[in-house]
């Protein structure tokens, strides 16, 4: 015996019914298969095919009238049906510009206008620099400003950092933090009653314990778009409405595999399908006989897979003047075909900004050099980080040779800083970074180190250095007559230089270019940031037995509460760092190596555990790092690290200074450096840090045998 529809089902067939009734009132020749289609792809939630209907009912002739006050899925469904092919609907105009396109914004409360319009309307001239531009915001008495301008205004120095930032948050005494800061700030972290972990309060229950944002459930209601009683997401026209009713939920496409918004929900055992999948359906192939999703040629009209429709346009794009794929890149070509999905590849194709790069190199335009994506990168962030992407893709692949792009990135820099200086002061700064900064950095790139930290120093150091020149020359005072007021005096603006400068004075003073300066800086007090014992103990106990959490973020953290490592060292360990003898399982974190208890070493055997995906993931098989990144041949970065333990309730500066503290307590500093991979100096700070005493042991191992 079968159910009964529900109120809702028979409210929501209620609504269909009505459109389709008015839609076919006013052109005979729609179909009501074609009605109920493109009604379910235009309005995807029960609350959009409410407005619709309503709307409709009311006003029918909006389907012929053009004028532009219906509401925005009105204008959608009468765009698809003219694209179906109705004779009789009239597309919304716009009511700035009078053209028939999709509206999308409002203008009044009863016009709507095109995307050009609107963003034509939201110009004006900014208040500070003068430049036409969108408006972001506005000031006291309403003049408009930029997003550059607007940043700026709300930017004060932040009390942590001394960074001059646009304020994310202010502490209880009023003082600002920076999005940066107040993400890294813990302290007003509490324990989540729902899931135990350390993370920031998102809402608190009738007892005033902390929810973490996702413990808290919110309360329910009944929403006036479905009539259920669900968790409210938000409120329209001071009615409730659920999160499916608001915005579609994103969950598994039943099509291409992938975590998108739902367009079509599936019954009667079909699948739920994405916006795409529903717009593709499932035919066979006509090159490859392949019955699967298609779309049809703008020729013929005949169906074509994605998977053929990727070939096509990778020979269109790879395919150099002697008609076949350059040799160099046909590893690249066949790691693109070997995608799971090809939708992902023609995306890739279809948006990314390098994709004209590796075009023009493919078809002999321009040298497959690494110059060529130097001058191609250009200064927009998104342009820089996808042209880095195809670097690295091609590296990987063999079609470029390997180059440290830490050090490239840092050259690029320098050079950017030297030509910014005044005329005179060019030659000093760039024999200081040349031949004293970058040529040490690459004497540590030869042997292998991380130069990532090492090369945001140097950028550090040769800016401070351009800063003091250039500040010197506003005084009138050349280096050479430099007077130890002068440094005390910049260094009393600039609080940060007493860390950047004194390089730049030693290696002047070497060289006769400065006086007899004293620039040094009072050494590096105690550590002072900490996590107590018993914390420690309870993150790595909990991390070791529970199997919810990522085995990549179980490892890092209990290397860092177990054996102090950094994040800039976990992401580098590779394969060849792990030793497995019969049951034992040993790791090399410095010259020794260090036998790891059984749960962890379980969970390291595992790693790598998730490879890049996609066209990365093709390039990376056999990749050797335990981390890898999203770029292909390159670990995770230790700042994504950092952020990964951060979300797990763990501090990793205060929990390695913690487990420092420890093991400079049970261990001699020279077993701590050979075991931790620390310098000898560092291990016998910490010795004395802890008040251990390892005079005996030392003399023990000296001695000759």
């Amino acid at each position: 015996m079968t159910q009964p529809p529900s109120k809702a089902a028979r409210r929501q067939q209620d609504r269909l019914d009505a459109i389709v009734a008015v839609v076919t009132a006013t052109d005979a020749a729609i179909t009501v298969p074609l009605v109920h289609e493109t009604v379910k792809r235009v309005a995807t939630t029960p609350g959009a095919r409410a407005r619709l209907a309503g709307y409709l009912v009311e006003h029918p002739e909006a389907l012929t009238a053009g004028h532009s006050r219906p509401p925005k899925v009105v204008g959608a469904l009468i765009l698809a049906l003219v694209e179906a092919g109705s004779q009789v609907l009239v597309v919304l105009r716009c009511a700035g510009c009078g053209r028939a396109v999709e509206l999308l914004h409002t203008r009044g409360p009863d016009a709507r206008i095109c995307g050009r319009c609107w963003r034509r309307n939201h110009t004006a001239e900014c208040v500070d620099c003068g430049r036409t531009k969108p408006v972001y915001g506005r000031t006291v008495d309403g003049q408009a400003r930029c997003a550059s301008c607007d940043n700026r205004a709300r930017a004060e120095p932040c009390r942590t950092c001394g960074r001059v930032k646009p304020v994310d948050r202010r502490y209880s005494d009023g003082s600002a933090a920076c999005s940066g800061c107040a993400r890294r700030d813990t302290s007003a972290w509490e324990d989540c009653a729902g899931c135990g972990r350390r993370r920031p309060v998102n809402a608190r229950t009738e007892g005033g314990e902390a929810l973490c944002v996702s413990c808290y459930i919110p309360p329910g209601a009944v929403c006036a778009g479905c009539g259920e009683t669900r968790p409210i997401a938000s409120r329209r026209d001071g009615e409730p409405r659920c999160p499916g009713c608001y915005r579609q939920p994103e969950r598994e496409c039943g099509g291409c595999g992938r975590i998108r918004r739902i367009a079509l929900r599936g019954r009667n055992g079909r699948p739920d399908l994405c916006g795409s999948c529903h717009q593709a359906p499932v035919l066979v192939c006509g090159v490859c006989g392949v019955e699967d999703r298609c779309r049809t040629t703008t020729v013929d009209r005949s169906p074509i897979c994605f998977r053929c429709q990727l070939v096509r346009r990778l020979a269109e794009l790879l395919t150099g003047p002697s008609g076949r794929i350059p040799e160099l890149l046909i590893p690249l070509h066949d790691a693109i075909l070997a995608v799971d999905n090809p939708r992902t590849a023609l995306d890739w194709l279809r948006r990314s900004p390098a994709v004209d790069v590796l075009t023009a190199m493919a078809n002999g335009e321009r040298a497959l050099a690494h110059a060529t994506l130097d001058s191609a990168a250009g200064t927009r962030r998104g342009r820089a980080f996808a042209v880095e992407h195809l670097r690295q893709m091609l590296v990987t692949c063999g079609a470029l040779p390997a180059r440290d792009r830490h050090l490239a990135r840092l050259e690029v820099a320098l050079q950017e800083l030297v030509e910014s200086a005044h005329p005179e002061d060019q030659q000093p700064l760039r024999t200081y970074a040349t031949w004293w900064l970058l040529h040490r950095l690459r004497r540590r790139a030869e042997q292998g180190q991380p130069t990532q930290f090492a090369a945001h120093r140097v950028r550090e150091q040769t800016a401070e250095a351009a800063r003091f020149l250039g500040w010197l020359r506003e005084q009138n005072r050349p280096l050479a007559l430099a007077t130890q007021g002068d440094l005390d005096t910049w260094l009393t603006i600039r609080p940060q230089a007493r860390r950047r400068l004194p390089g730049f004075v030693r290696w002047a003073k070497a060289r006769g270019l400065l006086a007899e300066l004293d620039a040094s800086y009072p050494p590096a007090g105690d550590p002072v940031s900490f996590v107590g014992d018993d914390r420690r103990w309870a993150i790595a106990r909990r991390l070791l037995v529970d199997d919810t959490v990522d085995a990549r973020d179980r490892v890092a953290a209990l290397l860092l509460l177990l054996y102090a490592q950094p994040a800039a060292r976990i992401t580098r360990l590779t394969r060849a760092n792990i030793q497995v003898d019969d049951h034992d399982v040993r790791l090399r974190l410095g010259e020794d190596h260090v036998l790891l208890p059984p749960p962890l070493s379980e969970l390291i055997q595992r790693l790598p555990e998730q490879a890049p995906a996609g066209i990365a993931g093709n390039l990376a098989e056999g990749d050797r790092w335990l981390f890898p990144g999203r770029s292909p041949g390159h670990p995770m970065s230790p700042t994504t690290m950092s952020t990964r333990l951060r979300k797990l309730g763990i501090e990793p500066r205060a929990a390695r200074n913690t487990a420092l503290l420890q093991l400079g307590a049970e261990l001699p500093s020279l077993v701590l450096a050979d075991l931790l991979g620390v310098h000898i100096n560092t291990a016998e700070r910490w010795n004395a840090a802890a008040g251990a005493r390892w005079t005996n042991y030392v003399a023990t191992r000296s001695s000759p045998r």
